[in-house]
Parts: structure tokens; sequence; C-alpha cells
């Protein structure tokens, strides 16, 4: 079930390239994504029996910040090493305030190393290695019925907290 018609990302990006240097090429880039959603519907949540600030991750406005730079190195014609590292940050509730549960915020980072060989015309070889990391802040709720005072208040009827048959 979804909760609301859509999205709209609106991206700012800012980016810098080397270029002329035949062995070495690097690049910056900087990302400010905001999403906005489009109709969000609380009779959908509702119908969902969620909480009315309640919001899917994948469909709920956000901010987004990220940072990626990758370096390309390539000492001779036949072998290249790259690399690359990003860090982000995604935030919820600053997009939404009436958001109070679910995804919260997001901050990740992400690296790859590799390299290439390409020993002649037909052969071409490589390998990486990639790690990412997501630390992540949600928040939920329970609605359930409070509990038989029976089986955990002593005051409810003056005996101690066990199950009576």
């Amino acid at each position: 079930m979804r909760t609301t018609e859509g999205y709209q990302d609106d991206t700012a990006r800012i980016s810098f390239d080397t270029v002329g240097n035949a062995y070495f090429t690097l690049r910056a880039i900087y990302e400010h994504t905001k999403r906005e959603a489009i109709d969000l519907s609380a009779e959908a949540l509702t119908k969902a029996a969620m909480q009315p600030a309640a919001r899917f991750y994948d469909e709920a406005s956000r901010n987004r910040d990220r940072a990626t730079f990758i370096v390309d190195f390539t000492p001779t014609a036949s072998l290249g090493l790259n690399f690359s590292y990003a860090f982000g940050k995604d935030d919820y509730q600053e997009a939404d305030p009436s958001q109070q549960f679910g995804l919260l915020d997001n901050k990740n980072t992400a690296y790859t190393v590799g390299v290439s060989y390409a020993p002649n015309a037909k052969v071409n070889l490589g390998a990486d290695y990639g790690h990412e990391t997501f630390d992540a802040f949600q928040q939920s709720r329970n609605s359930n019925p409070a509990p038989d005072p029976q089986w955990t208040d002593r005051t409810a009827t003056g005996a101690s907290p066990t199950m009576r048959r």
C-alpha cells in the first residue's frame, strides 16, 4: 500500500574534474537533494494501521547531502588503479517535521579500491573491493492496549506478580 501519489526530487550538484593529465584523474562531487512527498494520504496511513506521524522511507520527504571523491591513476598504458570515497546524510525529520516514526535519519559512507591490468589487446583483468556502512536512526511506537494489571501490578490484587489460573 502506498501512502503518497509519489515524490519529486530537486537536486543541486557541483563537481570538479581534473583534465589534461595522462596519468591522474580526480573528480569531486557534492549533491544536495530535497525530496517532497506528493499528496500524503492520512487515510491511507490509517487503513494501513499506521501512526499518522509515520512514513515509509522510500516515499517520505527527505533532505540528502552527499559528497563523492574519485581518483584514477594510470602509471602505464596497461595498468590502472582507482579509488572512490563517498559519504552522505539523509534527514527525513528535517524535511517533514510532522514525521515522528519510521526512518528519521541515515548517515552512510562507502569506499572502493580497484586495479585493472591489460597485458594485451585481447585480455583485460580487473578486481575491485567495496565497503559500505550505514548508521540509521528510526523510531516506532507500540500502540497495543495496556497489559492486564493482574500480571504485573502487585497493587491490583494485593498478590505477587504471577499469573493466576
